[in-house]
Parts: structure tokens; sequence; C-alpha cells
């Protein structure tokens, strides 16, 4: 068994492929099979009972209509009347005009001694008694009923009912179906079924042969009102199915039962069609599936070399390999994710070289701002002297003249103390202070300091401050420094003025988001890359620290920083824990 899979692919994917088809294929026709069997079964069940409920309700018909009829001729005053003058000739012209009018087989009067006087159905026969049939009885006693009774035309559906004069019960009309072919035969036209009915176990008529006497078992479920059905009976020389319905009488008490039966040669017949139709439709289709995988293992074998030969053709110092499958199937799948995997491996080799690049460049920068850094140290001191010199020289000067040039060199000492500042924490960041603040509140106190700035140079400001945002952990100074960065950009990249928009909300998972966009000048695509580089700057009078101490302090709190710009358009988006915790800086 196990050598089977020491096979070739294109093998075992043909034996996977056959043992795919074959084991559903097999399962799926014995279901099929036994589903349109229970179907059939259903089906059969289903028509036999319909059938039966329309016997019975035939049955039924025709004892209300014998009912109608013997009432009517029963309260008609005329045969009251001819009855009363022993004008029989003209009461046997009114039954047998009546017969012919209407559609019973038995039509007849008796008198009250139960002796049937006229027969509108055969009016040469009359004279004989009838008092011994119950239903004689029941109408002599003045009572209109319905009974199956046999009489001299046979067993027949009879209904009777009194003729009176003057409250006393003078004879009978009785009215009548006969249970004979006709009966049955018009009962299998309607229904396509064979049918008959049967006298306690005795079948009396019926359009088939067989079946003559109902076992015992049969006969006690029919006498407790149960519907009958079998699979299994030799009717006309075949099997049927068969349903029995019970008839009882007004009394309650068992009569008989109305038969149905269809022939299961149909059902077996149709059942072999479909079986035979379910096995040439599955051999076909694993015919044509073992023809189209035969047309397709070629193609599958082909596209495996060549993905084999390209994989085989990737080395260290080529990564041009491309691998050129058409389609697409799932081996053309493989080969874009191998050309894409090498195309991977271009891109990180070029990053690589990239990052070695970056840092010897990172190891120049390092030695620098440690430079810079003592650098900034000695200048602090003598540069806070010259400015409590030239506070002093302010004072003094009574010129407006001179006090204005004092004014733009104490100006030009603020932007040296403040890129002495910005030199120093980027260089040696000082420790982190947490604690929790309002950031609205922050950036309306940011906000004020600007003021002027914001005024004279025409710069309208759109607050959009979210009303739930929460409470964030920071440090109230170094965010402070960060906001003033941004706004100091965005107010330098409109000389002309413009708008400043503002922003806070709630971000997704416990998450603050602060975004500061302008409507300056923008950033050129080509520079957007390098914002964050510490001495780039794109302004005559940048020092290119601003953005990179932005980074380094919002990365610090554990946020993070970006950039999006174009002509006319430069947005800053800043995404803030709730909950800071200090992360040390990488410089």
């Amino acid at each position: 068994m196990l050598h089977i899979f020491r096979f070739k692919l294109t093998s075992k994917i043909f034996l996977s492929f056959i043992l795919i088809i074959l084991l559903p294929s097999s399962i799926s026709m014995l279901i099929s099979y036994r589903l349109i069997r229970n179907t059939i079964k259903y089906e059969t069940s289903l028509r036999l009972n319909d059938g039966i409920l329309g016997f019975d309700q035939e049955i039924q018909f025709t004892e209300r209509k014998c009912q109608h009829i013997a009432r009517e001729l029963a309260t008609d005053h005329d045969i009251a009347r001819m009855f009363l003058l022993g004008d029989f000739q003209s009461l046997e012209e009114k039954l047998v005009q009546t017969r012919s009018l209407v559609d019973v087989d038995i039509l007849e009067i008796e008198d009250t001694a139960g002796k049937v006087v006229l027969r509108g159905h055969n009016p040469e026969l009359s004279g004989d008694l009838k008092l011994e049939q119950h239903i004689v009885q029941e109408g002599l006693k003045g009572r209109s009923t319905v009974s199956y009774e046999k009489g001299k035309s046979g067993i027949a559906i009879r209904a009777v009912s009194p003729i009176t004069s003057e409250g006393h019960t003078i004879g009978l009309i009785m009215a009548g179906s006969l249970f004979s072919d006709k009966f049955v035969n018009r009962m299998k036209l309607l229904t396509g079924m064979e049918n008959g009915i049967y006298r306690d176990r005795h079948k009396i008529i019926a359009t088939y042969t067989g079946y003559d006497l109902i076992d015992d078992r049969t006969l006690n479920e029919l006498k407790n009102d149960e519907i009958v059905t079998s699979d299994r009976v030799r009717i006309n020389g075949e099997v049927y199915h068969l349903v029995l319905k019970p008839m009882f009488l007004a009394d309650g008490a068992y009569w008989g039962s109305l038969a149905m039966a269809i022939s299961q040669k149909e059902g077996i017949l149709y059942l072999g069609y479909s079986r035979n139709i379910l096995f040439l439709t599955i051999s076909i289709g694993i015919a044509v599936a073992v023809i189209i995988f035969v047309l397709l293992g070629r193609n599958i074998n082909h596209s495996l070399k060549k993905i084999v030969y390209g994989i085989n053709n990737i080395n260290l110092n080529d990564f041009t390999t491309r691998i050129s499958l058409s389609g697409k199937d799932e081996f053309s799948r493989i080969a874009e994710s191998v050309n894409r995997m090498v195309k991977k491996l271009r891109r990180y080799s070029a990053r690589i070289q990239s990052l070695q690049d970056e840092m010897v460049r990172s190891a120049k920068l390092t030695t620098v701002g440690q430079l810079a850094a003592g650098i900034a140290h000695e200048i602090r001191n003598p540069l806070s002297a010259i400015r409590m010199m030239v506070q002093v020289l302010q004072r003094r000067c009574e010129r407006d003249t001179d006090r204005r040039e004092i004014h733009i060199i104490l100006n030009e000492i603020e932007r040296i103390n403040k890129l002495v500042k910005d030199l120093l924490e980027y260089s040696k960041p000082s420790p982190m202070n947490f604690s929790k603040q309002n950031m609205n509140d922050l950036i309306k106190n940011i906000m004020g300091i600007f003021t002027y700035n914001l005024q004279h140079q025409h710069i309208e400001v759109e607050e959009r401050l979210g009303d739930d945002v929460p409470y964030v952990t920071v440090d109230p100074e170094k965010i402070s420094l960060v906001l003033i960065n941004l706004i100091m950009n965005a107010i330098q990249a409109m000389p002309q003025g413009g708008m400043l928009t503002i922003g806070t909300e709630r971000g997704e998972k416990q998450t603050l988001s602060i975004a500061v966009t302008d409507t300056g000048v923008g950033i050129p695509k080509e520079d957007l890359k390098n914002v964050f580089e510490p001495f780039f700057t794109t302004k005559k009078e940048g020092t290119g620290l601003g953005l990179p101490l932005v980074k380094m302090i919002v990365e610090r709190h554990g946020g993070k920083v970006r950039v999006m710009s174009a002509d006319g358009f430069t947005r800053v988006h800043i995404l803030l824990p709730l909950e800071s915790s200090p992360v040390l800086p990488i410089v």
C-alpha cells in the first residue's frame, strides 16, 4: 500500500481523481436510487389516498342524491293523490319519466305492507315484498333514511322517504344506485386506478380480478375505522399497491369497504429506467473526466518542469530569474508566488545594501550629534549672557529705531536658543514625566501662544476638538513641544495666509488621534521620505530638527506619526495610546 506514495505526482493525482470521482458517484447513485424509490412510493401512497377519498366522496354524493330524489318525490302532492286514488297508470308514467331525467338505477313505490307497487326502472316487475329490509321498516315508521341493501337488482345505495297524507304514512318512495360494473368503471375512468367494493370481507364488485376475500387481521383493522394499505397484493396477475377504507351504516355498524389499487409495474419500470439513466450519466461523466484529466496531465507536467527549472536558476547574485506561465490555474499562482519571492529577495537585497550604507551614515550622524551637543552646551551659557546684556541695552535706548533693531537681535537670540534646546533634546533626551492630561486643553493653551503670529499672517484657525476625547497619559512638556513644532511649521508654510486646522478624536484600540493640517505650499513628493531625517529641511531658515524631534517624542510615548502632503496641503497625523509607558529613544 505504501508503494502508492512513491508514484509520480501525476499518477497520484490520477489515482486520487479516480477515487474522488468513483466514491462520491457511487454514493450519489445509491442515494439518488433510494430517493427515487421513496418518491415513487410516496407518490403512489398519495395517489391511492386521494383516490380512496374521491371514491368515498362519490359514495356520499350518491347517497345525498338518492335521498334528495326520494324526498322530492315523496313530497310531490300529485304522486300522493294518484297513489290514494289508485291511478297506477299515471303513477307509473310519472316514475318512468322521472327516472329518465335523474341518474338513478332504482326508483320504486312500496305500500304500507312493504309490497312493491310500481318500479320506474322495471315497470313489468312488481308485487314482491320488502318488509324484511331494514330501510323499508324505517321508512314505514315515517323516517327518511339511506342504507346499503340487497334487492332484486343487486346491492345498492338505497334511500327511502315516506309518502304521507293528512299526517299518515300511505307508502314509500325508494331511490337507489347500484354497486354495478358501470359504477366502478366510472370510478376507474375518473381516478385512473383499479377499484372495488367489499361487503364485510367478500368482494361484491370490482374492476380487477383476484383478492376476493379480506383476511381476518385486515378486517379487524377496518372494523376499528382504520384505513388499511398493502404493498404486495396480487391483482390481475400482478403485484399492486392497495388501500381499503371502511364503510359504516347510519347506526355505526360496519358494512364493508372501498378499495383502490395501483400496479407496481409502472413504478418498477420507472425505477429501473431511472437507475439506468443514473448509471449511464455517471459512466459518461467518469469517461469524460478521465479524458479531460489525460489532456490536463500534459499541461500539469509541463508546468511543473518550468517551475522546477526556474527555481533551480535562482542564485544569490542574480535575482532576475522569472517563470512565465500563462493561465490562471494553481501552477500559474505558484509561478507568480516564486516571481514575487524573487522580486522581494531583489528588494531585500537592495534594502540590505541601503541599510549598510545607512549604518555608515548613522555612525557619522551620531558623531556629529555628540559634537553638536557639546557645542550646544558651550553656546548656551554665553548666549544667555548676551541676551541679558541686549535686554539691558534695550531698556536704555530711547529711539524707536534702536529699540526695533534690538528687538530683532533678541528674536534671533531666541531662535538660536530654540535651536540649541532642540539640539540638546534630540541628542540627549530628558526623562519623561507622565501624567493624565486633557489633550483639548493642552491644544487650546498652545494655540493661545500663537495668537499674534496667526493674526499677523492672516491665518484662519479651525479647531475640531472632539467632545468625547478621553484623558491621555503623556508628558505634557514634551507633547507641548510637539504641538509647538507642528504649529510653527504650519505658520511658516503659509506666509501669505491660509487655513490651519487642528483636530482630536477617539481612535481605534484605545488610542487618541491628533491631526494638524495647513493649506501652505506643501512638501515635494520626493522629499516626503526624508522629512524625519535629522538636519533635513526645505526651508532657508530651517534647522531640520523639528519633525525628527516630533517623531522621537511621539515614539517615546509609544505612538506613531505620519505626514501626508500635496500641492497646497500638508497634514501631520499623530496616534497616541491612551496609556503611555516610557520607550527608549533611538537617535
